[in-house]
């Protein structure tokens, strides 16, 4: 059996973060596509990992960095 999940994870930055004093971000919103598959102990396992969006805006492997 296979699953696929959306998965969105809302990341709140502390202030004395590298991201928030770098680019002044308090949060990021990323949404992924999660690719699962089961295994014969009954246990999912993620296979592939797909980013779908960074703060609502469509991205791909590329753009990452």
């Amino acid at each position: 059996p296979k699953a696929t999940v959306i998965l969105t994870v809302f990341t709140h930055f502390d202030q004395q973060s590298y991201v928030y004093r770098e680019f002044g971000r308090a949060f990021m919103i990323t949404k992924a596509k999660l690719h699962l598959q089961k295994e014969q102990n009954k246990r999912w396992r993620i296979n592939r990992v797909e980013i779908l969006e960074i703060d609502r805006q469509p991205v791909n492997w590329r753009d990452i960095r």
